[in-house]
């Protein structure tokens, strides 16, 4: 089971954070943290994207994240 939080320190930038917990003796796999700096929308979404890749290493390695894409700003 993966907890989440978004922490939004300030306008600029958030969190998010992740905690991985394994259901059949409630212990703590992982904890994990990604950066979203401004408010762009590919940005918070390639923030996902890391964070979605930190957790499937500790899993079973089966995500391929889509190829990255130039941003624009």
């Amino acid at each position: 089971m993966l907890v989440g939080r978004l922490h939004k320190p300030s306008f600029l930038f958030a969190y998010l954070i992740g905690h991985l917990i394994r259901v059949s003796d409630a212990k703590l796999v992982g904890n994990y943290v990604s950066e979203a700096k401004g408010p762009n929308k590919k940005l918070t979404i390639k923030t996902v994207e890391n964070l979605t890749v930190k957790i499937d290493r500790t899993l079973d390695n089966r995500y391929t994240p889509p190829p990255s894409k130039k941003l624009n700003r």
